[in-house]
Parts: C-alpha cells; structure tokens; sequence
C-alpha cells in the first residue's frame, strides 16, 4: 500500500519550503555588473595610443629581447585585441618574436607583480614610464 505523505525520488527533489513563494534565489549569473565595469566586447576598435596602434600593427619583441621587454609586449598585445588592461590572473598570453619564437606570458601574474612592485617602489624609471605609458598602473 502506498502512503499519501511518501512519494518516489522525484517528488523529494520538487518539495519546497512552506513559506517558499515559487522564485528562485538569484544567482552570481542573475547580476548585472554596472555598465563602467563591463568590459568592452572583443574586435572593438581601440583609440590609438601610438603610431603602431592607430595602424593596427601587432606589438611583436624583438629577437634576444629582455623578459620586461616581452612581458610589455604581450600586455600591448592583450589591450590592441581586447581593448583594456583588465586582465584575469590565471591569464596567459602568447607571443611570438621577429625570429618566430614564441613565448608563452602568465600575463596576469605579470600584471599583478608589476602593480605591486610598483606600490613597493621596486620598480627601475624605465620600467615605471614603460608600465604607465600602456596602462598596466591604472
């Protein structure tokens, strides 16, 4: 005999709470960040912020080049195709050299080190004017 207040598997996973009003809870999904923290879509053209830029050039480190030279390269590589300098720290970046060497950039780390290196004051002239001029301190 089936009891009436017992009921298969399927009827335990559909029970709500008495006072439950038929809404879900929202989610991390259901909110909207404020359109000022929304990145902006990717292929969205950039204001030039250098010659290279305006002609739509690839950054591309020379061969031999130092790691700061192209950890700026990848970072110049991300903002040209993304458009800003909001980058995850789990992020990576590939970048090729004039040889065709690539070199595989953890570019959020790298991004993450040089704000607080630069907060630490560890951080040569050049490398703060080069870090500034791209965006990575803002």
């Amino acid at each position: 005999m089936d009891h009436p207040n017992r009921g298969t598997d399927t009827d335990t996973d559909n029970r709500q709470h008495p006072n439950h009003n038929g809404a879900r809870a929202p989610t991390r999904d259901d909110a909207t960040p404020p359109e000022h923290h929304r990145p902006p879509p990717c292929g969205r053209s950039l204001r030039a912020s250098s010659p290279r830029a305006a002609l739509g050039v690839r950054p591309a480190p020379p061969a031999g080049a130092t790691r700061w030279e192209i950890n700026l390269a990848a970072a110049r590589q991300f903002k040209a195709r993304e458009g800003h300098l909001r980058v995850p720290r789990a992020h990576s970046e590939t970048v090729t050299d004039t040889e065709g060497r690539t070199h595989e950039i953890r570019l959020g780390v790298f991004r993450s080190n040089t704000r607080t290196h630069h907060k630490k004051q560890k951080l040569t002239p050049d490398q703060m004017r080069d870090a500034a001029d791209i965006g990575l301190l803002a």
